[in-house]
């Protein structure tokens, strides 16, 4: 009987000891600001070297670090973040720095742009570095979430090939249905449009052709471009008007979503 009573009691004092136990996990992230707001960023300065990018000092892209952990930047044309979102930073007037890191072999630690934007909180915006270095700016535009018809796509055009004023730019619908096709035919460098409507869902296919201004040449073309409704797309043409053939850094057009 006494044993019986004494294992109950060593019970009842580890029972009650489990559940004082305080958790020792510590916190392992800082909470994002209700205020912060978003950005994408774009760097597509087809000669400049890799760059981080910095609001008010603070680092706030990042790649993954090379095999002797030495700090990587990104590179012509990388999206950051590459997949659908975007980075946060603080909202108000932000000095944005596009900084070589300091292990490059090339000018390393330089900040190669520095500008100050005004970013207002809970927004979206992109940030595209564009133009050869030594002509190096910076283009920003708010990205409007918003979807006012649910049953469509939205696209927006942006040009940053450098060396030329302008580009042309084709959408041709090559799937079965009501045909559609509209022509761009002067889009500014340095320019990106606002998000207009384009029909979406299954089996709704484009081609767009990114073309010479002056002969209609074709430079590039998105072969089967499948919007999806509801999402919005930018797309936009990169590179070095002038350049051929398989230059990684000839004019380009491809797209990212936005949302």
């Amino acid at each position: 009987m006494k044993k019986l009573i004494y294992s109950f009691a060593i019970f009842a004092l580890l029972g009650t000891g489990g559940c004082d136990k305080i958790d020792s996990i510590p916190t392992r992230f800082t909470p994002i600001p209700a205020t912060n707001t978003n950005v994408k960023f774009l760097m597509l300065s087809p000669d400049a070297p890799q760059v981080n990018f910095f609001a008010n000092s603070a680092k706030v892209s990042a790649v993954a670090g090379s095999a002797t952990n030495a700090v990587l930047g990104f590179v012509f044309p990388s999206v950051y973040p590459t997949a659908v979102g975007y980075a946060t930073i603080p909202s108000g007037s932000i000095k944005v720095d596009a900084k070589v890191p300091d292990s490059s072999l090339v000018t390393p630690g330089v900040v190669i742009l520095s500008t100050t934007q005004s970013f207002d909180p809970l927004k979206f915006y992109t940030y595209a570095l564009v133009d050869s270095l030594s002509k190096i700016s910076a283009v920003v535009i708010e990205d409007d979430p918003t979807v006012a018809d649910p049953t469509k796509a939205y696209i927006r055009l942006a040009n940053f090939v450098s060396n030329n004023p302008a580009v042309k730019i084709e959408i041709v619908k090559t799937s079965t249905g009501t045909a559609f096709s509209k022509v761009y035919p002067s889009v500014a460098f340095k320019s990106i449009s606002a998000f207009e409507t384009l029909e979406a869902g299954t089996g709704q296919v484009y081609r767009i052709f990114l073309r010479n201004p002056a002969t209609d040449a074709k430079l590039d073309s998105i072969s089967a471009f499948t919007p999806i409704n509801t999402k919005k797309y930018t797309i936009y043409s990169r590179g070095v008007f002038g350049l051929t053939g398989t230059n990684t850094k000839r004019p380009i057009i491809t797209n990212f979503t936005n949302f």
